[in-house]
């Protein structure tokens, strides 16, 4: 991870609190006397659902935009981005301190950010992978001027040391300036395929559209989860992918970093890593990782274009490395 990043979020990735509560009543009093409008009135219900308004399938499209969000329903169509939606391309999520952002006042319906837990360091600090995730979901929660999406953080105590996965990154959010009534957190899931189980109960009953954010080298594992859980459930939502790209340690980066054994890894290696789960843990993982529910896996032709992600990923970093 570069260290420009490291300081960007060092106030916050050192002293992080145990759950959503952390930061100081003061501190929380000073932002809403700054920015009133953060609080609205009707701010929507996060009452359960699992049954959205059917959406009927599109054809899928010949090729994936290599720098655009992709979009798919729980049938595994491609959709394609609406003009209202800025593409999200490598790196944009670096450019937030450069950015003046608008105070946000109205919501923008039937979208919401889902972004995903990454394994905490043993002394429960962010990971940098983590940190990126979170400067993409703090770009979508006020992509647009003047408005705002809800935020959905998931992650569990994966790392066992005694805070969630989603408390961090919700703390990480807040720190950024998302208000606190705009954060859902989802801290049961263990995994991937959890995520996707424990958070579509979470949204809101008039949520048409995810925005699944998640490292690059990760997206081909959680949009093919996701798909799967909504198809399940019978959710007819529409999933757009926002991959934030780096955080991943250099090689001299990796051989002198203190904190745990998947966060020391390199990108070639999460790739690698990523790869085999593909090929041969997808299935089992389907059949035993939701306690007495088996998923349905996706058809074949869904695999493959998320292992041929992949490879296309080992490629593009071999032949600049």
């Amino acid at each position: 991870m570069d260290e420009a990043l490291r300081r960007k979020w060092a106030p916050h990735v050192l002293n992080l609190g145990s759950s959503s509560s952390s930061s100081s009543p003061s501190r929380r009093r000073k932002r809403r006397a700054r920015s009133p409008s953060h609080k609205r009135e009707g701010s929507p219900s996060r009452k359960q659902t699992e049954r959205v308004s059917h959406k009927q399938p599109t054809s899928r499209s010949s090729k994936r935009a290599s720098n655009s969000p992709q979009r798919r329903d729980c049938n595994g169509y491609q959709r394609p981005p609406t003009a209202a939606i800025g593409s999200v391309t490598k790196g944009s999520a670096n450019c937030l301190d450069a950015m003046v952002l608008a105070e946000p006042t109205v919501q923008v319906a039937g979208e919401v950010v889902v972004v995903l837990g990454q394994s905490l360091n043993p002394d429960g600090t962010a990971p940098g992978t983590l940190l990126r995730r979170a400067e993409l979901a703090v770009e979508l929660h006020s992509q647009q001027p003047g408005s705002w999406r809800q935020v959905v953080v998931s992650g569990g105590d994966v790392a066992q040391i005694g805070k969630t996965e989603a408390a961090v990154m919700a703390d990480l959010l807040r720190s950024r300036g998302v208000p606190e009534s705009h954060i859902i957190l989802e801290n049961q899931s263990q995994n991937t395929l959890q995520n996707a189980w424990y958070v579509l109960p979470l949204l809101p009953a008039d949520c048409e559209r995810i925005l699944l954010v998640t490292s690059d080298f990760h997206m081909p594992r959680s949009s093919y989860f996701f798909e799967a859980i909504m198809r399940k459930m019978d959710a007819h939502l529409q999933l757009e992918t926002h991959p934030a790209a780096g955080g991943c340690p250099t090689a001299e980066e990796s051989a002198t970093f203190g904190v745990s054994k998947v966060n020391r890894m390199v990108l070639q290696q999460r790739l690698h890593q990523e790869l085999g789960f593909m090929e041969k843990k997808v299935g089992i993982f389907l059949k035993q990782h939701i306690p007495g529910v088996v998923i349905p896996a996706l058809p074949h032709a869904r695999l493959e274009e998320a292992l041929q992600q992949l490879h296309a990923m080992l490629r593009e970093h071999s032949s600049t490395h």
